[in-house]
């Protein structure tokens, strides 16, 4: 997950984090509604994709670790991607220059619903880098200290801890 959260941020994308726990109804609404085309899975969510993918319409790329068959979905004629981390060619990494503006989302978070809808809240790089300067600063964080992250990737305490963590070479 970190890899997949730290490679789309240095290619200058935006991240919309999946919470496995979640229904696969819900879990379809967040993919629909980000509008994402591209998803990393995990091992340890694989299960879930099948069912997540028959739910979605639009074509998506699925970036998958590794080649062990059990965990592999059938991807059948859906208009989905499948590439294998370990089997791709670099032609087949989508690899992008670094590049975002003011405006570019570094990540998207959805809210719990608790009063509705559940919506995504978008989190823009500015104003990332400006908040992570800050507490890099006002804290004095070096390389000597330690994170906790004890947070689902998609509760927004996850972001302060890896990307200060990151920011300083912490742990």
């Amino acid at each position: 997950a970190y890899a997949g959260v730290l490679g789309t941020l240095l290619v200058g994308k935006g991240y919309v984090p999946l919470n496995p726990k979640l229904p696969i109804g819900r879990l379809a609404k967040i993919l629909l509604q980000s509008r994402s085309r591209t998803l990393i899975v995990g091992k340890e969510a694989a299960h879930l994709l099948e069912p997540l993918l028959q739910q979605i319409a639009h074509s998506i790329s699925v970036l998958y670790p590794t080649a062990e068959q059990a965990v592999v979905p059938r991807m059948g004629t859906d208009p989905h991607r499948l590439v294998l981390f370990e089997k791709a060619s670099q032609d087949q990494m989508f690899i992008v220059p670094a590049a975002s503006n003011h405006n570019t989302i570094a990540y998207l978070l959805f809210t719990s619903g608790s009063t509705g809808e559940p919506k995504g809240v978008p989190v823009r790089y500015d104003n990332v880098r400006s908040y992570v300067q800050y507490i890099c600063r006002r804290y004095e964080v070096t390389e000597h200290d330690r994170f906790s992250q004890m947070f689902d990737l998609s509760f927004d305490l996850s972001v302060h801890d890896m990307l200060v963590c990151w920011e300083r070479g912490a742990c």
